[in-house]
């Protein structure tokens, strides 16, 4: 048995120190066919030693939030997975259970039980987890079984622990999608990377959180995680929001336990969250903060991404800097996604401007030709009044011919609608010949006269729709840029406003648009805001998409308007306008000071 027992030994040590050469070797440790070979050559050691063809190896990361069997050796009909979560098997429910002095007895000691009178199970420990077991079924020498796994529990760990963190590495590297503007894209690169979280890390449940309408929501989930944690406004979301909103880190560790808890990073989490992720059978959180730099140089939050452990578990340090890394790299993506977004929205800009300059163009002829046509119907309604009056005057036509008295007045009025089509025409056309510099023309000027002036401009269209303007503590700050294309921005967000509050029918009864402004360290911060029915969930899934070319909920909408406000800003203030809430519908336009 001694030299049994040392042949073993070396079999095992030479199949954990195994060299591979090659890149066609190395591609094949990445794959599930090497993962299940390795331990297939464990259970013919097993075999060999304990005198039984039927033994089967179950790890995590192959499905999420499951045991999945990786290799059988004879024809016993095993389950080919277990739930992470399944209390009503004893071993399982054990691994839950344990307590961390008894993780780390049994760490150190090695593990295996028995399970009926024929069968055992060795749990698989890797540096913080047991991250699977391995069934033995027809055993005859119980003492033999229990003296081969406490002899060999460092080897057995050891090989397959490494073959499990090798796939685990090709998990997380494995390409993610391709950042496209499509619809649903996000919830796809949610699912993904949630997917690849959870497989990867080799955990029980994972999520994937974006930061919008001022909530986390969860737009990727895989694995064992319950309705609580998933759901808004719970302790998953408020567990993922103190991370979210801390200014301390950019990720956090916790582990729950009865007799312990232990704590990483820069969260407090209150006692009343601690007893409701118990609850959720939640032993272990590992999060990260999702976030990048924006086109206009300012860092923006994206989101989180988190993954957790239902089971007895510890981080190590390769843990932890592993997840930051994948954490990196979803960001980027995301970066790399808003970015393209924002590319195609000014991609649409530039060829809308080129309609435009088309259609410009096309009404410049136009308005020349209706000019021409004006001004001919004006020379002959003039004409048709004086031949009138002559004729009057030299007593050729009655006075007292009503008909021709009407006739009289209709053409009074014909020479006035004349008169004003021609105004009509020489103002456009004036603005058609606007001077560029005069446009875009740089000056320093306060919040408080553009809205005044929009105000102006808006008098008759407020007035009818019943609207007021409310300025609530206007920063005195001056705005430095073209005041012209500010006021086309603050006229259009008016407009828009105006619309809504009439759509909402309170032409009756009214409505407000609310302006306010502060300074907060380098920004210049100026909100609109309005009561209005807010922002369609329906037609803008995303609250994003309000500034997508084309989308608009007016009958007779272009839904250009806000895509061509946020360009503006963005070119020529070096700022941003964002639509912050969907009720009260809130537009923030951020300026640097």
């Amino acid at each position: 048995m001694i030299s049994e027992f040392s042949d073993t030994l070396n079999r095992l040590r030479s199949l954990l120190n195994a060299d591979l050469h090659g890149f066609e070797k190395l591609r094949l440790s990445e794959s599930d066919e090497y993962y299940s070979s390795v331990c297939m050559e464990v259970a013919e050691i097993i075999s060999l030693i304990l005198d039984t063809d039927s033994i089967t190896f179950y790890v995590t990361g192959i499905i999420p939030g499951y045991f999945s069997k990786i290799a059988q050796m004879g024809n016993f009909q095993e389950e080919e997975k277990y739930s992470t979560n399944s209390s009503g098997i004893h071993f399982l429910s054990k691994i839950q259970k344990l307590e961390q002095h008894n993780f780390q007895n049994l760490k150190e000691l090695g593990s295996c039980e028995f399970i009926d009178s024929t069968s055992l199970v060795f749990y698989l420990f890797g540096r913080g987890e047991i991250f699977g077991f391995i069934i033995v079924r027809k055993i005859e020498n119980y003492e033999l079984a229990f003296k081969f796994f406490a002899e060999f529990t460092h080897e057995i760990n050891a090989i397959i622990a490494d073959q499990a963190f090798s796939h685990r590495m090709n998990t997380i590297s494995s390409p993610l999608l391709a950042p496209i503007q499509s619809e649903g894209f996000i919830e796809r690169f949610g699912k993904q990377v949630a997917e690849l979280t959870t497989r990867g890390f080799g955990a029980d449940g994972g999520t994937f959180r974006i930061y919008s309408d001022h909530k986390l929501s969860v737009i990727g989930s895989a694995g064992q995680v319950s309705e609580n944690i998933l759901a808004a406004r719970q302790s998953g979301e408020h567990l993922s929001g103190l991370l979210f909103e801390s200014d301390q880190s950019d990720w956090a560790a916790i582990i729950l336990s009865e007799e312990e808890e232990w704590r990483v990073g820069g969260i407090e989490v209150p006692d009343r969250l601690k007893d409701k992720l118990r609850a959720n059978g939640l032993y272990s959180v590992l999060m990260c903060k999702l976030y990048g730099t924006n086109s206009h140089g300012l860092v923006e939050n994206y989101g989180t991404l988190s993954y957790y452990f239902l089971r007895t578990t510890a981080y190590s340090r390769r843990d932890v800097s592993l997840f930051k890394s994948f954490a990196d790299r979803v960001s980027a993506y995301l970066s790399m996604y808003y970015s393209y977004t924002e590319l195609q929205q000014q991609n649409d800009i530039i060829e809308l401007q080129g309609r435009i300059m088309t259609f410009s163009e096309v009404a410049n002829l136009l308005a020349h030709d209706i000019w021409h046509k004006s001004n001919a119907l004006t020379h002959d309604a003039e004409n048709l009044e004086s031949l009138f009056r002559r004729n009057k005057d030299r007593g050729r036509i009655s006075a007292k011919d009503q008909l021709l008295e009407l006739i009289n007045g209709e053409t009074d009025k014909l020479v006035f609608s004349a008169n004003a089509l021609q105004e009509t025409t020489r103002q456009y056309k004036k603005l058609q010949q606007a001077d560029e510099d005069e446009i875009y023309r740089k000056s320093s000027f306060s919040l408080s006269e553009v809205v005044d002036d929009v105000e102006k401009t808006l008098r008759t269209a407020l007035d009818r729709r019943s609207v007021t303007i409310k300025r609530r503590n206007i920063s005195p700050h001056y705005i430095q840029g073209p005041k012209f294309l500010f006021e086309q921005v603050i006229y259009n967000l008016c407009i828009n406003a105006i619309d809504s509050i009439s759509a909402f029918g309170t032409k009756t009864r009214g409505g407000h648009i609310e302006v306010t402004s502060h300074v907060d360290a380098d920004k210049h911060i100026i909100r609109f805001s309005d009561s209005g029915p807010g922002i369609d969930y329906v037609k803008f899934p995303d609250i994003r998409n309000v500034f997508d070319i084309g989308k608009t909920t007016k009958r007779k909408g272009s839904g250009t308007g806000l895509t061509i406000a946020r360009q503006l800003i963005g070119s020529h203030f070096s700022g941003d306008l964002q639509a912050t809430t969907r009720r009260p519908a809130t537009f923030t336009i951020v300026l640097p000071r």
